[in-house]
């Protein structure tokens, strides 16, 4: 059981990581010379070669324990996500400052307009649109339970964009990444009140 635990964290902290990670950002300055910018470029070039080749490999560990993950009944996951939602001081437990009756997914009967100040993304899909183009939809959800979808283009999508679709892909496809999507999403949102 504790193995379990200690595998469901780890799953989930890879998760959180893929999630919450922001893309690194380089500045140039205007008075550099020509050399020093092919100097940094290759440099660029080489540092996003084993950065590549990093996201490779840890695809290739994630889903090794998207493999293990999906031979776990989904009954011992929830059971295990709801004993760490206990853990004092967690998000989702009397000592966080979520509101209790937020809800993280759409709600057939909501009213009202969308609250964009309470809003968290729920999913995003890949399809075509009514012209035949790949898109991209982004699906949030207040606390209310309304929806909101957002379309992008490929060209739109940033890296943590393709990221986070790839995750809620895998998840259609695993019930208990699913179940660990949904926890973390809840995690984060409620973490950062």
């Amino acid at each position: 059981m504790r193995n379990l635990i200690y595998f469901l964290c780890g799953l989930a902290l890879v998760v959180l990581i893929f999630f919450t990670l922001p893309p690194a950002l380089r500045l140039l300055d205007a008075s550099i010379t020509p050399a020093q910018l092919h100097q940094l470029t290759l440099s660029a070039r080489l540092a996003e070669g084993e950065r590549q080749a990093t996201q490779t490999q840890r695809l290739a560990e994630l889903q090794g324990k998207l493999d293990q993950l999906a031979k776990i009944e989904s009954s011992e996951v929830t059971a295990i996500l709801d004993m760490l939602s206990r853990v004092p001081g967690t998000p989702g437990t009397p000592g966080a400052t979520s509101a209790p009756n937020r809800a993280f997914e759409p709600v057939a009967s909501a009213e009202g307009d969308f609250d964009p100040d309470t809003a968290s993304l729920y999913d995003i899909v890949r399809r075509k649109d009514d012209d035949g183009k790949l898109v991209f939809v982004f699906t949030y959800v207040d606390a209310g339970g309304r929806t909101l979808q957002h379309e992008q283009t490929p060209e739109e999508m940033s890296r943590d964009d393709m990221i986070a679709w790839q995750i809620f892909e895998m998840s259609r496809k695993n019930q208990n990444l699913r179940l660990l999507v949904d926890s973390v999403r809840r995690m984060a949102d409620e973490g950062g009140e």
